[in-house]
């Protein structure tokens, strides 16, 4: 088995030729890789079309072999598409204008659900907005578009009804956490805190109204 072969297998990335590969030491792996299909295709709606010229070498970060972080580089083509006109190819380790592969960004999208992104954001040596912008990207991708549009709607309901609960009460002292969203989640903290009072004073009222009957 040829060496080219066998860092293919191991990238895990189908669609996608191996040419060269390069270590220097103790620094990251270097892997010159290209698409595997003949003719480019369009980045946008993945269209084939001929060649317009070549932009610079590109890097894309892709998961680590154990402590040696690896990196796939390729100098993209711009395709001339008859529906979009003049775009940048499509790559099939990544996607968009993304700058890591796409097994890199399903690995921290995963941990992002059962951690924070502070967390997922050490062991992958990326920052913790990189972390957000790459779930972001994934649920733009993975979820269906009429379902993201009424999830946006309803967290836009979840957040002013914090405001109206805090309206309802006042008598008393306005929390300080209610106007703030955190990195963690601690929005939906903030947002059962702010609902206390609301209930109170509901219960309040009622009781009222039997005394007065």
């Amino acid at each position: 088995m040829r060496v080219t072969t066998l860092l293919r297998r191991l990238l895990g990335v189908t669609r996608m030729h191996v040419r060269d590969a390069h270590v220097a030491g103790d620094g990251p792996l270097s892997v010159w890789v290209r698409p595997s299909w003949r003719r480019s295709r369009c980045g946008t709606c993945g269209r084939r079309g001929p060649r317009y010229e070549r932009r610079p070498l590109r890097q894309w970060r892709h998961l680590p072999w154990g402590r040696t972080p690896v990196w796939l580089q390729y100098a993209p083509w711009r395709v001339s598409c008859r529906q979009c006109g003049v775009r940048v190819e499509r790559v099939p380790w990544a996607a968009g204008n993304s700058v890591f592969t796409g097994p890199f960004e399903e690995l921290a999208a995963y941990l992002a659900q059962v951690t924070d992104r502070t967390t997922v954001s050490r062991p992958l040596g990326i920052s913790w907005q990189a972390v957000g912008s790459i779930v972001e990207r994934m649920v733009s991708r993975r979820l269906d578009p009429e379902r993201l549009g009424r999830a946006a709607a309803h967290r836009g309901r979840r957040v002013q009804l914090p405001q109206t609960a805090s309206l309802s009460d006042a008598g008393r002292r306005p929390r300080q956490a209610a106007g703030g969203v955190g990195r963690q989640g601690t929005q939906r903290r903030d947002d059962r805190e702010v609902l206390r009072p609301a209930r109170t004073v509901r219960l309040r009222t009622d009781r009222v109204g039997d005394v007065g009957d």
